[in-house]
């Protein structure tokens, strides 16, 4: 969440230098976040990773509260928000209105899943990665340098997190906590997709967005993310792995 968040302020600090369209600065913004991507592992987070997964934990959880309040002294706790034509531009689907970057940001993401599926499963790389995250022991065995699998994997997800702080920029107003709610919300697609399945993450992420779209329609938008958490309980109820969870395999 709070990289999310650094993205979309990443993307601020550039405009005020360039003032170029938002969209235009996903490949600055990219680089920048795979530069602090690397910093932050090598300095929290690799450090904690040779201890255990508690401590893993607190120290992203710390890093996390570190961001937020750097962004505070970098550029202050008011709203802030970047200027763009596409903000109100919105095309009809028969008597639905949708917003420009609504679409823009679904469309970005769904080409980000789209890549990263076909890295993780048609690659040697994301086959490493795989092996890496179902069995460490079995993986450096066969010859897999698991320190540069956790590096790029850290950064592989700070970078699209970044990109889609990018795409939310016309969006949403920039704020230090505004990247909280997304956190919750990805948290739970993810655990209802199954864990390190790409396609139920996204499929789920879809579905909680519709149901947090549904209760705040019939009721108010303050109580969209009450239509997410009961989703959540529910499905996790009769799912405990995930819709698209599978058993862990022992050899």
């Amino acid at each position: 969440g709070e990289f999310l968040m650094f993205g979309m302020y990443f993307t601020y600090l550039i405009y005020q230098i360039t003032g170029w369209n938002c969209y235009a600065l996903i490949p600055a913004v990219a680089i920048i976040s795979a530069l602090v991507a690397y910093v932050s592992f090598k300095l929290a987070v690799y450090p904690a990773l040779k201890r255990n997964k508690d401590a893993t934990i607190i120290a992203t959880v710390g890093l996390g509260f570190l961001l937020q309040n750097l962004i505070v002294i970098l550029f202050g706790s008011s709203p802030l928000n970047i200027p763009s034509e596409l903000s109100t531009k919105a095309f009809q689907i028969g008597e639905y209105s949708i917003l420009l970057p609504r679409f823009i940001a679904f469309v970005g993401a769904l080409v980000l899943v789209v890549i990263l599926h076909f890295m993780l499963t048609r690659t040697n790389f994301g086959r490493a990665m795989r092996a890496t995250s179902e069995n460490l022991e079995v993986a450096q065995m066969l010859g897999i340098q698991a320190k540069n699998i956790y590096v790029y994997a850290w950064m592989i997800g700070i970078v699209l997190t970044s990109i889609g702080g990018v795409m939310l920029t016309p969006i949403y107003t920039l704020t230090p906590t505004v990247g909280t709610a997304f956190k919750t919300a990805c948290m739970m697609a993810v655990v209802l997709g199954g864990l390190g399945d790409i396609r139920g993450s996204f499929i789920c992420g879809i579905g909680l967005g519709i149901m947090e779209s549904i209760v705040a329609t019939v009721s108010t938008a303050n109580l969209g993310l009450l239509g997410i958490y009961v989703t959540y309980i529910v499905v996790f109820f009769f799912f405990p792995r995930g819709i698209f969870g599978k058993k862990e395999r022992v050899s």
